[in-house]
């Protein structure tokens, strides 16, 4: 099955779709913009359940974030990695309940654009 997606227009991230589905579309809209009423029946019965979904940060916020942890990569000689190793990720926990710290590779895509 090909993959494809489109670009949110609110917040301007890409969201991956295959041809016969937009599950992920609408979990992107009901998790970032609080559009709970696209989602179908069945998400909405896993989302009450809490089994697939959880409550995310703005995405400005995580954006924020996000630079800040590849601005002390960058500025500490870090590994790219550092920010997932448990430790790192049970303290961000505690001070960002909701953030996940963005992986290896985007960190590299994001300093071939600095």
């Amino acid at each position: 099955m090909e993959s494809s997606g489109g670009t949110c227009m609110d917040c301007n991230i890409f969201v991956s779709t295959s041809q016969r589905s937009d599950a992920n579309l609408r979990t992107h809209l009901a998790n970032h913009h609080g559009m709970n009423q696209v989602l179908l029946p069945s998400q909405q019965k896993r989302k009450e359940n809490n089994t697939e979904y959880k409550e995310t940060m703005p995405i400005e916020k995580k954006r924020k974030i996000d630079d800040e942890l590849i601005e002390c990569i960058i500025k500490d000689s870090r590994s790219f990695n550092d920010f997932e190793k448990p430790g790192m990720r049970k303290f961000l926990k505690v001070v960002f309940p909701n953030y996940v710290p963005c992986c290896r590779k985007t960190i590299t895509k994001n300093l071939k654009n600095r």
